[in-house]
């Protein structure tokens, strides 16, 4: 019987056999859809930059050079952004940045190019960022001002991620401070108003999620001062957050995890769904909590009660796990990166077994008779649900892929710092 992981190399090769032989390997995906009309512009940028984003994570992989097929890429990146909008670091001029930053294209002109942008880049971020303190002020917060999609974190983890704070120290340093102050003078808490789909909450509410809540702002304080980086009250922001976690998390059918928003003042709490996974999951805010309790922080406490989270999720049957993707957003690939990246922190024979049945439940995911192995799983309330065709990094096929990649090869890919690895 061939081991799991001979198994999954076989499924990344042949993924990156199906998207170098395309002439257009986004084009080839719409065309073989039956309705893909309510794809957007955003959207489709989001599966070009994806597609850049595959092939540099395979060069390293496989230790050979595409740069034919980058810089076509990159052309299509350019030419579909200009139809598109904002910062994000998905589908938006953050995500442009990451896929041009992490090419493995070297010349003067290309690197005269990256410079090009990083100006225009940090025009836009001073802009958007009076704009959000205009609004913070006028309107009150919302998640997307400070996420690791859209806000302050996301921008900040650009900043690190590509070293542009090394050129651009003046606008790092209001950046920081800025999320510093925003963590503190808000409380992060978001009016009731400014919540997505609140059928629940009467008051504000807090989030407790890595992709739009308080653990993106954690990730990006914790990699600040591992660079050695001082600012004031930076500690009291971090530590504000941590004892939130710790004041905050939920035992339920035996498993430690945390809310997906609570009402601090009343106690009511979003659970639903639970799914330990990258975006809204436990596992990725264990991570990211145990991370930050490392770096200078004596908060026993609060890693321990990190490492418990995955312990106790161990003791239940995956199957329970509410995740019928292998995606990364709210799939499996997302649980295994965050498991991936515990075991290069943390021994434990505990977290090799789920990351084997993890494996293994992806491996069981892959569809032969659909050419892009995996479906990207929803749900429409109350209980529907749907299968999605999608090639991004995010909730696609190509995520799922490149988490294999990383896994296999034990390494740090590049991609994985979107997603404040």
């Amino acid at each position: 019987m061939l081991k799991i992981e001979t198994k999954l190399k076989k499924i990344v090769d042949e993924y990156a056999i199906d998207l170098l032989s395309s002439d257009d390997f986004v084009v080839n995906f719409l065309n073989n859809q039956k309705n893909m009309s309510y794809v957007s512009d955003n959207k489709i940028l989001e599966y070009y930059i994806s597609t850049l984003l595959f092939i540099e994570t395979y060069e390293r992989y496989s230790k050979n050079n595409f740069y034919d097929k980058e810089k076509y890429y990159l052309k299509k990146v350019f030419k579909v952004s200009f139809s598109c909008y904002g910062l994000n670091s998905i589908n938006g001029l953050t995500g442009i940045g990451y896929a041009i930053h992490f090419s493995r294209i070297n010349s003067k002109r290309f690197n005269f190019m990256i410079s090009k942008f990083d100006s225009v880049y940090v025009n836009f971020v001073q802009e958007y960022q009076k704009k959000i303190n205009y609004d913070i002020r006028k309107e009150g917060l919302y998640e997307c001002d400070y996420d690791i999609f859209d806000g302050l974190s996301a921008i900040i983890n650009y900043f690190l991620s590509t070293e542009l704070y090394k050129k651009k120290t003046n606008t790092f340093d209001n950046l920081v401070k800025n999320l510093i102050d925003v963590i503190l003078s808000t409380q992060l808490m978001i009016p009731v108003k400014h919540i997505f789909s609140n059928n629940i909450f009467e008051k504000n509410a807090i989030n407790f999620s890595l992709s739009h809540g308080m653990a993106g702002p954690l990730s990006v304080l914790t990699k600040v001062l591992a660079k050695g980086f001082y600012y004031k009250n930076i500690y009291e922001a971090r530590d504000f957050i941590i004892n939130n976690y710790v004041n905050n998390s939920v035992l339920m059918d035996k498993k430690i995890i945390w809310p997906r928003r609570k009402e601090l003042a009343s106690g009511i709490i979003e659970l639903y769904p639970i799914r330990p996974s990258w975006c809204y999951g436990s596992m990725s805010i264990a991570m990211q909590l145990y991370k930050a309790c490392e770096l200078n922080n004596n908060n026993n406490n609060a890693k321990n009660m990190a490492i418990e989270s995955i312990r106790t999720l161990k003791k239940t049957n995956i199957n329970s796990w509410n995740m019928d993707s292998a995606t990364v957003c709210h799939g499996l690939a997302g649980a295994l990166l965050c498991v991936n990246n515990m075991g290069q922190m943390v021994s434990s024979d505990e977290l090799i077994q789920v990351k084997t049945e993890l494996e293994e439940e992806i491996y069981n995911k892959c569809s032969k008779k659909y050419k892009y192995r995996f479906y990207n799983y929803n749900f429409l309330p109350p209980s529907f649900k749907i299968s999605e065709a999608d090639i991004s990094m995010l909730t696609g096929s190509t995520g799922v892929i490149m988490t294999l990649m990383t896994v296999i090869s034990n390494s740090n890919m590049h991609w994985t710092d979107i997603l404040a690895f």
